[in-house]
């Protein structure tokens, strides 16, 4: 790891880059409003309507993670 001015290269990427990138923010917005939505169901309709969109929050998560890989090895 290479050392500039006391902070390590990935150190300084972090602080200028930001932590997430504009493409990301499309998938934690959803999977937190599928999240609320089920949350919702779950208490005021129905207990498997609540369940069946709860099973989209890890589904949006992992193709968010699937694209944010795949985009790492195309650089």
């Amino acid at each position: 790891m290479e050392i500039i001015n006391g902070q390590s290269k990935t150190e300084e990427t972090a602080e200028r880059d930001g932590l997430f990138e504009s493409y990301d923010y499309p998938f934690l917005i959803s999977a937190l409003l599928s999240f609320v939505v089920s949350v919702s169901l779950w208490f005021l309709v129905n207990h498997d309507y609540g369940i069946f969109v709860g099973i989209w929050v890890p589904s949006i998560l992992s193709l968010w993670v699937g694209i944010k890989l795949s985009m790492r090895k195309e650089n």
